[in-house]
């Protein structure tokens, strides 16, 4: 969760008295938590986390042990994750400016594809030859697009909406052509480990259901099953290609 440290603060004054929030335990914490906006993950409890950095919560509870229990639990300074966000768009600027290989490095990879996606499309562009070249002239044409459907702020530099759009959509664009490429070649991107499949790219964003049952799933498919599974799938491609023109 990001939030300001003065809202978080906020929160913490209301629920206290005189500095203090009064023997809240780890169920009044939650639902303080909760009213924040703020909900912990499955393999989370309050009281473990709590327990683990020494603060006591069936006692008093301070501000100082307060903030220490929200950074345990995931919270983010928004102030400190804008400092952090200029920063990272400073960095995909310059890659950009030099011409690096990837313009955006998967751990900067903005709201639309997690970091693990990420680096699985620069790992299967690697295992299947595929110049990078190809995702940088989506990527320009698309950013063009977007550009004259999407007016910006003229006092934003032109580095900077640049590096904004890259940040969250260079690799959305780099799936689209491993797409492209997909149904150009007729060939499903893989790998076979000891007789099994295991795709090479994931069409999950942050916003999707957890892939490990697509994975799971994917993993019961055989060498020897490959070619029925490609004609499966694009034989029902090619009624799609051919009704809506694609």
């Amino acid at each position: 969760m990001v939030m300001s440290r003065s809202e978080a603060k906020a929160a913490f004054d209301a629920a206290a008295s005189d500095g203090v929030i009064i023997a809240p335990g780890a169920a009044g914490l939650t639902v303080l938590l909760e009213s924040m906006g703020m909900t912990l993950q499955e393999d989370q409890c309050l009281e473990s986390i709590a327990e683990g950095i020494g603060i006591d919560v069936t006692a008093n509870v301070n501000e100082s042990d307060f903030f220490r229990l929200l950074e345990h639990s995931g919270w983010e300074d928004s102030e400190n994750a804008e400092v952090g966000t200029e920063h990272v768009l400073e960095e995909i600027a310059l890659q950009f400016e030099t011409k690096e290989t990837w313009e955006v490095r998967p751990e900067q990879t903005g709201a639309y594809v997690d970091t693990d996606e990420a680096r699985n499309l620069c790992e299967a562009f690697e295992d299947l030859k595929l110049e990078t070249t190809l995702i940088q002239s989506k990527h320009d044409a698309m950013f063009a697009e977007y550009m004259a459907s999407n007016p910006c702020d003229e006092q934003t530099p032109a580095r900077v909406k640049r590096a904004k759009y890259s940040r969250d959509f260079y690799y959305l664009n780099a799936r689209k052509v491993k797409l492209e490429q997909i149904l150009q070649s007729r060939k499903l991107p893989r790998s076979i480990v000891v007789g099994k499949f295991l795709p090479l790219f994931s069409h999950t964003t942050k916003e999707d259901h957890s892939p490990s049952a697509d994975m799971e799933l994917a993993a019961t498919v055989t060498a020897s099953d490959l070619p029925v599974f490609e004609k499966l799938f694009f034989d029902k491609w090619n009624v799609i290609e051919k009704e809506f023109g694609v």
